[in-house]
């Protein structure tokens, strides 16, 4: 059933790119403790989507892809 869990890297994955890993792993530590969630290497469904709520807060790019992520974690 791993394919209901979401894991960090994934997150720091979709941001890497532009953020590079430093950013992007600052980026959604920040996202994961305004969702209120403990930092682990894997989150539930419904700890993800929270914590795409966060990412889709920012304007412009970073919001773009929390809105990309939560869609594709609701499809799973």
């Amino acid at each position: 059933m791993s394919q209901s869990t979401i894991t960090f890297k994934e997150f720091i994955d979709s941001y890497k790119e532009s953020l590079g890993m430093e950013g992007a792993e600052q980026l959604i530590k920040q996202a994961i403790s305004k969702a209120g969630i403990a930092h682990k290497s894997e989150f539930t469904k419904e700890e993800a989507l929270k914590i795409c709520r966060e990412l889709k807060q920012h304007s412009g790019f970073i919001g773009i892809v929390g809105g990309i992520l939560n869609s594709r974690i609701i499809i799973r």
